[in-house]
């Protein structure tokens, strides 16, 4: 199996350096270009079979809800010549094609405009994106300039960010890192050498908290290409006060393989996927040193329903066949809209705005 290989080949770079960061060890088991869960094509993405579902797959209502959002963003730019839809961590392209499709239907001007980037990290995923996206060929693009005008969206991107983890115990702090005892991968603590999160309050009480060096990276990069127009991150997470403390001890890391969770990220690098809660008020701060304007945050719930979420359900009922597949389309919309730990309220969506309008969204 890939995940003995995977752990053989971390087991012995720990033997030659010592204990590893664990962004170091997750770096490993997601994206190793032989056996990597995201580089090596073994996952799954969907309802059947699947280790993990996104919004996308639960329902076309969350896509099309999105493409709304660009034909907002597109009139408040002033319809420019050239709208640019930067898409980062976009899978199996579910989402885009949806999008494509709908504002090839609903708004063909704005499509005729469209100029589609896909940033996929995983040569495995982008190969399943050209079946799926090639009816919309001609709106592809590899790569958005310097200074571009239109849209980045993200819907799961940050959450797929390698990560560290720490300890604080009534305000001192430490470092976890991947080492190995009696040939298994174990936790071993020590002094910290990682990047911890801009002005973090440690306080009191003992808890693990995680932070990840390339999220920040990517924020950065992504500010300083996005030239005038509306950065939009969906993500399951929450602002750092409710994400980390002693009401949280045990931290936000965790695995998926098949919809199980899995209880320790460290019990089979490279066949699931690992991840924890993005940390918002990371986001909402670094933004403003780069130039973002914040909107308040939204839960998903509220996201979509400021973008048209009921007019959506009743285009939706119109396309059925009957009541039937009526009330399946609604069934399948409920885990979008679920509050306590259901999607509705556990995804946020953070819009941050830059040398444009203000107030796309509003909160109903």
């Amino acid at each position: 199996m890939s995940s003995s290989r995977l752990k053989k080949f971390i087991l012995e770079k720990i033997a030659e350096e010592g204990p590893i960061t664990f962004e170091r060890y997750i770096n490993y088991s997601l994206y190793h270009h032989e056996f990597g869960y995201y580089s090596s094509g073994k996952v799954s993405i969907g309802r059947e079979r699947a280790d993990f579902i996104t919004s996308p797959h639960v329902s076309k209502i969350f896509s099309r809800c999105l493409s709304n959002f660009i034909i907002l963003a597109d009139k408040s730019l002033g319809s420019p010549e050239k709208l640019w839809v930067v898409e980062g961590g976009p899978g199996e392209g579910e989402l885009a094609s949806t999008i494509l499709d709908t504002l090839m239907i609903r708004a063909p001007e704005t499509y005729g405009r469209i100029s589609y980037v896909t940033e996929e990290a995983s040569p495995a995923l982008t190969g399943r994106q050209e079946k799926l996206l090639a009816p919309h060929a001609k709106r592809l693009c590899k790569e958005a300039p310097d200074n571009y005008e239109g849209v980045y969206l993200s819907n799961e991107l940050v959450d797929a960010f390698p990560f560290n983890i720490f300890i604080s115990r009534e305000g001192v702090v430490s470092e976890l890192y991947v080492g190995e005892e009696g040939g298994a991968l174990v936790e071993m603590e020590g002094a910290v050498k990682s990047p911890l999160p801009e002005g973090f309050l440690h306080g009191s009480g003992n808890f693990r908290f995680e932070h990840s060096p390339e999220a920040a990276n990517w924020l950065k990069r992504t500010a300083k290409k996005l030239g005038r127009g509306y950065l939009l991150t969906i993500d399951y997470g929450d602002e750092r006060a409710r994400l980390f403390g002693p009401h949280k001890e045990g931290g936000t890391a965790r695995g998926y393989s098949k919809h199980r969770h899995i209880e320790s990220i460290l019990e089979a690098p490279g066949e699931c996927d690992l991840t924890r809660s993005v940390d918002f008020t990371e986001l909402i701060d670094l933004g403003d040193e780069l130039g973002l304007s914040s909107e308040p945050l939204f839960n998903q719930r509220e996201l979509l329903y400021s973008l048209g979420m009921v007019e959506e359900v009743a285009l939706i009922e119109e396309e059925c066949a009957d009541e039937v597949e009526a009330l399946a389309r609604r069934h399948e919309l409920a885990p979008l809209l679920m509050g306590g730990v259901g999607m509705g309220e556990t995804f946020k969506g953070l819009l941050q705005v830059k040398e444009a309008p203000a107030g796309l969204l509003k909160r109903l």
